[in-house]
């Protein structure tokens, strides 16, 4: 029951000029970059710097995050991020159409949601992937089983391996099965859920909840061959929903070319060509688009797309939200991000050189939210 053995604690040192703010004492430091990195106590060698007072400056703290990012240890924490950021704890859990889609287990959602995984893996640590190339990536990882329910071809074996596709209809994480099938129902697309998604986690400007008593439109089409963009045409004819629906649904019909388990398909029901136009408003990269693949090249090269995935980094790094007084530290990794092209190795690396993480608050010391 020692306390000691139940929490992480930490000790500080005052800063002079602000009473309120203590530095993080050296063995704290070793313990945040343990938990934060390999989610698990400090090694010897970060023990070792701590005692002989090599784990006290900024620059300290960064050379030994360099030593730990570069070990496997680490690609457990980016898998471990990209389930947070993404959604995708309960993709295996998911349900589908038997009589729609015969082929799908819980056991395909898994695998969906390996690929990703392997995707993120692969950027962040096999040489120079970036946040770009994570919304554009014209391939992704998968093994024999997930390949044929996908109708790819390539992988012979239960090992996941890189493939290439169509350029056209495949660019990066937004158009892999993990996101779009678990953003749907158990029989058709669900743009609703893909829009918001989409804004709350890459944009971080989520919709408000419904207002009372709205029940959604898209149940009152009852022609069985409606498109989607039929039924969220009848929905917004109702002044409350359209207020947000008007930025949420542009966006979500750009994925309509991916059915409810993430699989491509070029036509509706009726014969008729998907039409996955859509666009972005209300952001820094605003215009129409044609689908997902015009709208991740938008995505790639927004600023507030950058600044949104830095502040998701920032939670997962710190284990907590953000509040008013960590504005600096959320600036300054955005800042880093962007001066390294997109760097994920320096997105990861530059949460260990803020404020929020090098210092901590007093006991007793108010902050602002």
């Amino acid at each position: 029951m020692a306390p000691q053995f139940l929490y992480r604690i930490e000790s500080g040192t005052p800063v002079a000029a602000s009473p309120d703010v203590l530095q993080v004492d050296p063995y704290g430091l070793a313990s945040r970059l343990s938990y934060y990195l390999w989610s698990s106590t400090p090694d010897d060698a970060l023990l070792t710097a701590a005692k002989e007072g090599r784990l006290t400056t900024s620059a300290d703290v960064r050379r030994e995050a360099e030593r730990m990012y570069g070990s496997d240890r680490s690609r457990s924490m980016v898998r471990r991020f990209t389930r947070f950021w993404l959604d995708l704890t309960n993709v295996d859990q998911q349900g589908k159409d038997a009589t729609l889609f015969p082929d799908y287990t819980p056991a395909i959602g898994s695998l969906m949601r390996t690929q990703t995984e392997t995707l993120a893996e692969h950027l962040y640590f096999d040489g120079g992937g970036t946040l770009g190339g994570m919304l554009t990536a014209p391939y992704t990882y998968m093994n024999q089983t997930l390949a044929k329910f996908l109708g790819a071809s390539g992988p012979k074996t239960d090992a996941f391996e890189k493939v290439d596709l169509d350029p056209t209809q495949h660019s990066g994480v937004l158009t892999e099965p993990a996101f779009l099938s678990y953003n749907a129902t158990v029989d058709r697309t669900h743009p609703i859920l893909r829009g918001v998604f989409v804004l709350k986690k890459l944009l971080c400007t989520p919709p408000p909840d419904p207002p009372p008593g709205i029940v959604d439109g898209q149940a009152s089409v009852s022609d069985p061959n409606a498109t989607a963009r039929d039924r969220l045409a009848a929905h917004r004819t109702n002044a409350s929903c359209n207020t947000c629906h008007q930025f949420i649904d542009p966006i979500g019909l750009t994925f309509e070319n991916y059915d409810a388990v993430g699989r491509w398909h070029a036509n509706e029901k009726s014969g008729t060509p998907v039409d996955a136009s859509g666009g972005l408003s209300n952001t820094d990269v605003n215009g129409t688009v044609t689908n997902a693949i015009d709208l991740n090249k938008k995505l790639a090269q927004s600023a507030q797309v950058q600044k949104c995935v830095t502040v998701n980094w920032f939670r997962y790094a710190n284990g907590r939200g953000e509040v008013q007084d960590d504005s600096c530290s959320i600036a300054r990794t955005a800042d880093a991000l962007s001066k390294s092209g997109g760097d994920l190795r320096e997105l990861v690396l530059s949460q260990t050189q803020t404020d929020a993480f090098l210092y901590r608050v007093a006991p007793g010391a108010k902050v602002s939210q």
